[in-house]
């Protein structure tokens, strides 16, 4: 039965009939985003804005603790915003624009709710003032990509 119970999952899940999102899908979706800004690839970055949209507005408040559910509940509307506005750019600056934005509340977010990933890093630029989510603590600057890539430092660890 067990067997039987997966292979199903497998096979919707390659269909594109997903699980509800966790948390843990969202912060996955947005680290993919921060990638495609860091390779400097717009056209990636605005697709996967719209992955991170519907993975937001398919998190499903029942699949969260109290705890989560009252700070993403608090959230939820102003990360829709941001990530929608992010979105619908095709600019690269633009998008970097935005991705400061959004990097803001999703450290909000991550500092309330648990994560499973081995270590959260709070990365700092100086240049552009604004910070961003990493799972690695060798920089890869979201804000100027090839051109500064290493620019900034870790400000603060979350887990590790």
């Amino acid at each position: 039965m067990k067997r039987i119970l997966i292979i199903v999952m497998l096979l919707l899940s390659k269909m594109g009939i997903s699980q509800t999102a966790s948390l843990q899908d969202i912060l996955r979706q947005y680290l993919d985003l921060k990638n495609q800004l860091v390779e400097s690839n717009a056209a990636n970055a605005q697709k996967s804005a719209t992955v991170l949209t519907g993975k937001i507005e398919g998190l499903a408040a029942q699949a969260l603790s109290e705890k989560e559910a009252k700070a993403f509940g608090s959230l939820k509307e102003t990360l829709n915003k941001q990530v929608k506005d992010l979105s619908t750019q095709s600019d690269l600056a633009k998008q970097r624009v935005s991705f400061a934005a959004l990097s803001q509340t999703m450290i909000d977010l991550f500092k309330v709710v648990s994560v499973k990933e081995s270590s959260l890093y709070v990365d700092y630029c100086p240049m552009k003032k604004a910070y961003w989510l990493s799972t690695e603590k060798t920089i890869r600057n979201p804000y100027y990509g090839n051109a500064m890539l290493s620019c900034g430092s870790i400000k603060e660890t979350i887990k590790e």
